[in-house]
């Protein structure tokens, strides 16, 4: 990471390299564009980052981390994407698997049959996606960072 201050947001308890000129920052180092508050909590490539680390800590068994982060990636999709974004529809169906890890039932049964309806409409029965939804599983699927 490139960062000399830590953020407010996600990654405010992340590891920070200390100070020092811009000649002894590692190569390829660009702060402007590696800062989620220089992008912003909403901007394609931090709720990407943000969904990859749900992923990531969902798999540690972290739930409650990754049940924020996959709550800050659906806010960030739904208004930029729409609700029926196929991005929008993964985190929000990942969402429901980690709720329901979470002893969360009726609130992942909710968000589980809405995904599953709209994955219905949209890819069909038989879909990957939807056979995921409907058996409770992760989808193996993280979003692709694209400018809105």
């Amino acid at each position: 990471m490139c960062r000399e201050t830590a953020p407010s947001g996600w990654l405010s308890s992340a590891p920070r390299w200390p100070r020092r000129s811009s000649v002894g920052r590692p190569r390829g180092c660009d702060r402007r564009r590696r800062r989620p508050d220089a992008l912003g909590e909403r901007h394609p490539y931090t709720r990407a980052c943000a969904v990859n680390l749900a992923n990531v800590l969902a798999e540690l068994n972290e739930l409650r981390q990754a049940e924020d982060l996959e709550r800050m990636a659906v806010a960030g999709f739904q208004p930029t994407l729409g609700h029926e974004h196929p991005d929008t529809i993964v985190s929000r169906a990942k969402l429901g698997v980690t709720l329901r890890a979470l002893g969360r039932i009726p609130e992942s049964d909710q968000l589980q049959e809405s995904t599953h309806a709209q994955f219905v409409r949209l890819l069909g029965e038989n879909h990957p996606h939807t056979v995921s939804v409907r058996e409770g599983k992760r989808i193996p699927r993280d979003p692709e960072p694209t400018a809105v």
